[in-house]
């Protein structure tokens, strides 16, 4: 915290504070005030990011499950089932039944990754705004202390990532993110070294945040409309 309301000192001696310059101690404390909130919101930044972890985990998981293999014998008198085949020639389609009108499960499983890949994309890239934004902290601080792209960025991250495919046992630190297929391509400062963010970049990243630009809404919307109308249900 010390050193954070050093740098927000730095920025409050220049600015102009009208009448309230001759008030004692202003500045300190308006320093104080503003250290306070940065951590308040980075806290609430780094929670966001975990849920989004754990969301997009789920989906995965979920992704996984379309599949259902027959367990025991085949021609026994109660069919059970399970996540891995055990007979050969199983497609994990339950033994033919019917679960779809028009599609076949594959199909539908198809449609599951192609939307499970639109968040994980997302995913990585909103870890490297978070990267970014939890560094502006860091700003006065030694290189040493700067936020690394190989930094965990709270206990257990990179095994939950593992889940979402984007780190491995092989690949530590997590893949680099991707901007609508492309490799995020900004001299990856925030990996390598300290950089002072200016207005424009932050107000770029800001936008990057909200905008969900690696998510296809249009399609998105699209595959719920197959799946609503194929199990006759109607997503709210």
């Amino acid at each position: 915290m010390h050193i954070s309301i050093t740098v927000f000192f730095r920025f409050i001696s220049s600015v102009n504070l009208g009448a309230a310059n001759d008030m004692p101690e202003i500045r300190e404390k308006a320093c104080q005030k503003l250290a306070h909130k940065q951590e308040t919101y980075r806290n609430y930044l780094l929670s966001s990011y975990k849920n989004m972890v754990l969301t997009v985990a789920e989906l995965v998981k979920s992704a996984h499950s379309f599949r259902c293999f027959l367990k025991g014998p085949v021609a026994g008198p109660l069919s059970q089932f399970g996540d891995s085949p055990e007979h050969e020639n199983d497609s994990g389609d339950g033994g033919g039944v019917s679960v779809f009108t028009f599609f076949s499960i594959s199909h539908f499983e198809n449609l599951a990754w192609e939307l499970v890949e639109m968040f994980v994309s997302e995913l990585s890239l909103k870890r490297f705004l978070v990267v970014e934004f939890l560094s502006l902290r860091c700003e006065g601080e030694g290189r040493g202390n700067k936020i690394k792209w190989s930094d965990e960025l709270y206990i257990g991250e990179f095994d939950e990532l593992k889940i979402s495919g984007l780190c491995t046992e092989n690949n530590i630190p997590p893949l680099f993110p991707q901007l609508r297929g492309q490799l995020v391509q900004s001299e990856l400062h925030a990996f390598e070294e300290y950089h002072l963010m200016s207005s424009d970049v932050l107000q770029v990243y800001l936008m990057a945040w909200i905008s969900d630009v690696n998510i296809n809404v249009n399609r998105i919307k699209e595959i719920f409309s197959i799946i609503e109308e194929e199990a006759s249900i109607k997503f709210s």
